[in-house]
C-alpha cells in the first residue's frame, strides 16, 4: 500500500496561532514598563525571529508526523510565552 504525505491543515493553523500569540505578547513585553519601546521591540523581534525559524524548521521536518510536530510546537510556544511574560519583570528590577 502506498502512503501519501498530505500536510494537515490544522498544523498550518496552529503555526499561525503561535506566531500571532507571540507577536501579541512581544508588543506587550516591549511596552511595559514605560521606556524605550522601539529599543525593546527590536530585541524582542530578534528573539521572535529565532523562535519562528526553529518552529518553521521543525514544521518542515515533522509536518507529516503531526503528533511529534504538535509536541515540539507546543514546546516552542511555551518557550516564547515564558520569555515574553518574564521580560517586563526583569526590566522592572
Amino acid at each position: 500500500m502506498s502512503q501519501t504525505n498530505v500536510t494537515n491543515p490544522i498544523a498550518e493553523k496552529r503555526l499561525g496561532f503561535t506566531i500571532a500569540l507571540h507577536l501579541f505578547l512581544l508588543v506587550g513585553a516591549s511596552s511595559f514598563p514605560e521606556g524605550s519601546f522601539f529599543f525593546w521591540l527590536a530585541i524582542t523581534l530578534g528573539v521572535e525571529a529565532l523562535i519562528v525559524f526553529r518552529v518553521l524548521t521543525m514544521w518542515n521536518r515533522y509536518k507529516y508526523d503531526t503528533k511529534r510536530y504538535y509536541s515540539i510546537q507546543a514546546y516552542w510556544m511555551l518557550i516564547g510565552f515564558s520569555i515574553y511574560t518574564t521580560l517586563p519583570l526583569v526590566r522592572i528590577s
